[in-house]
């Protein structure tokens, strides 16, 4: 499942963003298709049909631009480092709604 550790290494981050994936195909396959049908058939959907719709958390983890983007872009250049990679991310997704900056030890 989804796990959070005190410091996580790229392997759960992977994993999480594996679990991630599964869980918009769920919610594509369920939700969002039982809203399209209620919309085509002129029927309110049902009030309790509440989701968390992680489409943001993945367009900023692996979307275009997105943190392993970033670390790929990182990675091809010369002498890069950890510190390289961490201002670029801070840089170029601090507006993102699904971001929060954290203090890295």
């Amino acid at each position: 499942g989804f796990e959070s550790f005190k410091k996580n290494s790229l392997e759960q981050l992977l994993i999480n963003l594996s679990n991630e994936h599964l869980q918009q195909q769920f919610n594509n396959h369920v939700f969002k298709q039982e809203l399209a049908d209620c919309a085509t058939e002129g029927v309110s959907p049902p009030p309790d049909l509440g989701f968390k719709d992680n489409s943001e958390s993945l367009v900023l983890i692996d979307g275009r631009g997105g943190i392993l983007d970033l670390l790929e872009e990182t990675l091809s250049l010369p002498k890069a480092n950890n510190g390289q990679y961490v201002s670029k991310v801070l840089k170029q997704q601090a507006e993102h709604p699904r971001f929060i900056a954290s203090k890295f030890s």
